[in-house]
């Protein structure tokens, strides 16, 4: 039985298990593949830790945030990405992401 890692964008998606060949395919010891699941491979050689998460967002015509999606492949990314500081609440004007306004409320006094 031979184990082989299937890529996308450089990162592990699947793993086969198989008494022939995978085309495409990088062999790796047997019964192994769970563990390369999420990991990146360039020049012959794998990452020890998982790829990062991709986070983009679908929106509307006018910049409102429809869905916020997740991935690891860049590939799959169709729609803005979003960084740590951007929020649901902000919209994407202009090819940049806008905070929304910050609303002061007055507050009664007793």
């Amino acid at each position: 039985m031979r184990t082989f890692i299937q890529l996308k964008d450089g990162i592990a998606f699947a793993f086969v298990n198989t008494d022939g060949e995978i085309q495409g395919g990088i062999e790796i010891e047997n019964g192994t593949g769970e563990f390369y699941i999420n990991k990146s491979y360039s020049n012959g050689s794998w990452s020890d830790s998982v790829a990062p998460l991709i986070c983009y967002a679908e929106v509307l015509e006018n910049g409102t945030i429809v869905e916020i999606k997740r991935t690891r492949f860049a590939s799959a990314v169709d729609g803005p990405v979003m960084n740590s500081d951007t929020g649901p609440n902000h919209k994407w004007i202009n090819n940049a992401w806008v905070a929304p306004p910050i609303e002061v409320v007055p507050v009664e006094e007793a």
